[in-house]
């Protein structure tokens, strides 16, 4: 008895995968996408000048000078914020806690 191999016809092997070329597409379009975003925001930046209302150094602008908290007891902490505007040409900038004088109603 001979035994005689058969050969098997495979099938072609399919066309090899271009997934590299889907990463490409999908890399280039999101690069496009982040472009256009930074020229829309670019384009939506301000383009108003500050004129300042003191020229040659800072110059703090305080709207409401005085605080009235009512009637408290002595020694409690009591804070408040207090809104400082610059209105100069230069950075404001506080050396040190700023100087609060507390007056004592009648």
């Amino acid at each position: 008895m001979t035994s005689k191999k058969r050969r098997v016809a495979h099938p072609k092997d399919p066309a090899p995968k271009r997934s590299w070329l889907w990463a490409a597409f999908i890399g280039a379009a999101a690069i496009l996408v982040v472009a256009a975003l930074a020229l829309a925001l670019q384009g939506r930046q301000s383009t108003t000048s500050y004129t300042p209302e003191v020229t040659g150094g800072p110059s703090a602008q305080i709207e409401q000078t005085e605080f009235d908290d009512g009637d408290e007891k002595l020694g409690q902490t009591i804070k408040t914020q207090i809104p400082v505007k610059n209105v100069g040409d230069t950075q404001l900038a506080f050396a040190g806690e700023p100087r609060v004088e507390v007056v004592e109603g009648c």
